[in-house]
């Protein structure tokens, strides 16, 4: 909350003294926070995505391993 108050309290002073529009300003404020909201969003997914990247890594070690079977070497009996 206190970023919150600080950063409409920078856009005020952005608007009386270097003379910028107000819709500016909050325009620039709204892409701040949704920007912010988005990334703090995709950091708690980052336990998740690790978790899942090892996983993976243990199921593409078991497909990636040579067979033993292999039925073109096969003879007859």
């Amino acid at each position: 909350m206190v970023f919150t108050g600080i950063v409409f309290y920078l856009g005020t002073l952005t608007i009386r003294k270097l003379k910028y529009s107000g819709d500016n300003v909050f325009i620039a404020i709204y892409i701040l926070f949704l920007s912010a909201m988005g990334v703090g969003s995709s950091m708690s997914n980052i336990p998740s995505v690790t978790k899942a990247k090892e996983s993976a890594q243990k199921i593409f070690a078991i497909t990636d391993e040579k067979s033993t079977l292999d039925i073109r070497n096969a003879t007859e009996d």
